[in-house]
């Protein structure tokens, strides 16, 4: 389908490629501010920012966040364990006597495969992986600088949303009819205003 009517075409990258396979990926990341500032961080993070996906008529991505512990962030989707689950965990471990923070990530993606633009194609787990981790080396670059974590925050929030939302086609269909009727709309009117201009 053409994630780009949601002005959503980044989404696309995350498909296609890469490889997929069932487990868990990890990395790691050290951010140089105490545990509790980069927990903090994290853990207050908003999904579901984009304002295309509102204004395609979908209220929520489905993403659960749970917080099992102080050093531990889970954010996850869909059935838990079932094949079209999403599963990306955190940890946060206090190195460097407490001065800086190791950030460790877990990922577990669904297989789903999608029609966009006309091709099948499936849910990257390398490429989540990718996008997850650059989102995260991101975050800790701007706390290392003293700055808000804010935009890279974002791009990391966008990436679950829509691995979140592959395995709700329901839910991407009935925005594309959403977004298709709006567009048809749209044309209707700028015909009419051309009629009515005498164009």
């Amino acid at each position: 389908m053409g994630l780009g009517r949601l002005g959503l075409g980044a989404g696309v990258a995350l498909f296609g490629g890469g490889y997929y396979f069932s487990g868990t990926k990890d990395f790691e990341v050290v951010v140089h501010q105490p545990q509790a500032e980069v927990y903090s961080a994290f853990s207050g993070m908003r999904t579901f920012s984009n304002t295309g996906f509102q204004q395609a008529g979908i209220a929520t991505a489905g993403v659960k966040t749970t917080r099992p512990s102080p050093n531990e962030l889970i954010f996850t989707s869909g059935p838990e364990g079932g094949e079209q689950s999403m599963r990306v965990a955190f940890t946060f471990e206090p190195v460097d006597g407490g001065q800086a923070t190791r950030v460790r990530a877990a990922i577990d993606v669904p297989p789903v495969t999608y029609e966009i633009d006309g091709e099948d194609m499936q849910l990257s787990e390398s490429k989540v992986e990718n996008a997850i981790e650059e989102a995260v080396a991101k975050i800790a670059e701007q706390m290392d600088m003293g700055r808000s974590p804010g935009e890279a925050a974002s791009e990391l929030n966008f990436t679950l949303d829509m691995v979140a939302l592959a395995s709700q086609p329901e839910k991407l269909n009935a925005a594309k009819a959403v977004m298709e009727r709006q567009e048809a709309e749209y044309e209707q009117l700028e015909r009419q205003e051309r009629l009515n201009s005498g164009w």
